[in-house]
């Protein structure tokens, strides 16, 4: 699947900053009360942890949770399938937020630094609980990602007594390096041992049978212009008999511009269509007929525990690989256009699209009916790929922290004082991404309404 869970959501809470993307989360800025901005009141702050524990009024959480309820059953009973989605969403976003978050949250305690809250969603609280110095709870978009409150982030913060010198900013380069990039690191760990299960004890499928039965025509492709359609059996080319699908390739061998019969079998009757071949894109003078086959799998193959070892890095590896050239694919000039006809109601020739957590969970649901193995792999594909995106160097993002330490830390030894570039002063970027991946959102959560991903 080359599609990015990249899609953002922004948030309603009381933060400053807080954004939610699509089954990934981030570390939350602390700048409830930035220079110039208006302060909190003790009455209106979550109680410190030198006070006793307060209650949290949690109505407005729950009439938003009510909300979206509705909003579930309506899609169930109206467009089908909604609870199913919802529930693979939950199933997904969930541990994934809480793995994510955790890794935040313990360098940060680790390090010495103070955490006031550990949250999975975003907005009005549904439900918390204080243990010392943390609040822990959940808030109202759940399904939308999760955040850790980290003292001290913004130098404009104003600082509790108590936290003097348990900041973020007061712990070392290292120590902040390892804090931001904990998040992707535990969702990187978890897509290993993910990994590690599946190849050592659920297994992948064995060699796959190419089958001469087409499984998909290709838009505006030769096959198309001569009526060939899904589920027509190919077998002759151009008189050559076609025993598998190899033969079909090798039928096609220098018939790049020539019209040759082609007899398929459509409902038990055999029948002869002329087909004008196009080039091959890839093979010079291979004739092109721009049909895929139906493919049947093989048996499950396990791995034994000192091969899957290494192969677990090798997985990874390709699927970081095939999303970050899937992620560079989808802004060419070709698939932007056809990602503007999807939205439009257009025709698209080319299946490079962004998906967002909806379509992840609609595949994943997909998954279950074609096996275990399937559904591990989109979890390790979606692990993997939340903490890379996490990783890009821009800012809300943990990568966007890691790069304004970096250059902070290369600035300070060019000029020779310490130099600290506060997150703050970058708010006009921010802003400007938080818009990028919040229209990506939009629209990447409309395809998936109104063209639902389907699993070949």
């Amino acid at each position: 699947m080359k599609s990015d869970p990249d899609t953002v959501a922004a948030s309603a809470a009381d933060e400053t900053s807080n954004v939610a993307f699509v089954g990934s989360s981030r570390v939350e800025d602390s700048t409830e009360a930035v220079k110039d901005f208006p302060e909190k009141t003790e009455d209106s702050a979550v109680p410190s942890s030198s006070s006793p524990e307060a209650p949290v009024d949690a109505s407005e959480g729950w009439k938003i949770l009510a909300i979206m309820v509705a909003v579930v059953v309506f899609g169930e009973v109206f467009l089908g399938s909604w609870l199913t989605t919802v529930g693979m969403m939950m199933l997904i976003v969930i541990p994934m937020v809480v793995f994510h978050e955790w890794g935040h949250y313990i360098t940060a305690k680790r390090s010495g630094v103070a955490v006031r809250e550990f949250f999975v969603g975003f907005g009005p609280r549904l439900w918390s609980f204080r243990r010392g110095e943390t609040e822990y709870g959940v808030k109202a978009f759940f399904p939308l990602g999760g955040y850790v409150k980290i003292v001290g982030m913004s130098r404009y913060e104003e600082v509790r007594p108590e936290d003097e010198g348990r900041t973020f900013l007061d712990a070392s380069p290292l120590a902040r390096s390892v804090i931001l990039s904990a998040g992707s690191t535990a969702n990187f760990v978890t897509a290993l041992v993910l990994s590690f299960v599946l190849l050592a004890f659920v297994g992948l499928p064995g060699e796959t049978t190419s089958l001469t039965t087409v499984n998909f025509v290709q838009e505006g492709s030769s096959a198309a212009e001569a009526g060939i359609i899904s589920g027509d059996t190919v077998q002759r080319i151009a008189g050559d008999e076609i025993a598998e699908w190899d033969d079909l390739v090798k039928a096609l061998d220098g018939l790049a511009g020539q019209t040759v019969p082609v007899l398929i079998e459509r409902d038990g009757a055999p029948q002869t269509v002329q087909v004008t071949l196009s080039e091959s894109p890839t093979f010079s003078g291979r004739g092109f007929l721009g049909v895929e086959p139906v493919r049947q799998e093989g048996e499950l193959e396990t791995e034994s525990i000192f091969s899957a070892i290494p192969n677990s890095f090798v997985l990874i590896k390709d699927i970081v690989v095939a999303n970050v050239e899937g992620f560079g694919e989808m802004f060419e000039g070709e698939n932007l256009r056809c990602i503007g006809n999807r939205l439009t109601g257009g025709e698209c020739s080319t299946e490079v699209r962004p998906t967002s957590l909806l379509g992840v969970s609609q595949v994943a649901d997909q998954s279950r009916e074609v096996g275990l193995y399937a559904f591990l792999f989109l979890l390790i594909m979606v692990n993997v790929v939340v903490g890379a995106l996490n990783l890009m160097p821009l800012p809300p993002l943990d990568g966007g922290h890691l790069a304004v330490l970096f250059v902070g830390r290369i600035a300070s030894r060019v000029l020779r004082r310490e130099v600290t570039i506060d997150p703050v002063d970058l708010m006009p970027l921010t802003v400007g991404v938080m818009g990028f991946f919040l229209l990506l959102f939009l629209g990447t959560f409309y395809l998936d309404i109104v063209d639902p991903l389907r699993l070949p």
